[in-house]
């Protein structure tokens, strides 16, 4: 049996295997959360290695720009070389300014 739910933008489609989704925003829509709810980061997130899921955990990143950062780290690494070196470089992304960087910097590691 095949049932598909729309969450915002997001699809899920049981009994595919095809999973396109954050089970985060899953969960929290489901629980009636609010917009102006904390997500807690318990250690710092290395933008070179962290899924969407984790980058859309950090203040003034959503889904949407975390998809993105790993997009544009996919396209612009190479071999053992980072996409992101430092905190200036995230302002390559596309919707990621210096106010953006500033707010993320103290949860960032760049390893």
């Amino acid at each position: 049996m095949k049932r598909t739910f729309k969450f915002s933008n997001l699809v899920f489609v049981t009994g595919t295997g095809i999973c396109i989704l954050s089970v985060w925003l899953m969960f929290l829509q489901n629980r009636g959360a609010r917009k102006d709810c904390q997500v807690r980061i318990y250690q710092k997130i290395n933008p070179n290695k962290a899924s969407a899921l984790s980058l859309s955990r950090l203040p003034g990143i959503g889904i949407t720009k975390a998809t993105t950062m790993v997009k544009y780290r996919t396209e612009n690494s190479k071999n053992d070389e980072r996409a992101f070196g430092c905190i200036s470089d995230l302002r390559m992304v596309k919707g990621i300014g210096a106010k953006t960087g500033k707010a993320n910097e103290k949860w960032l590691v760049f390893e």
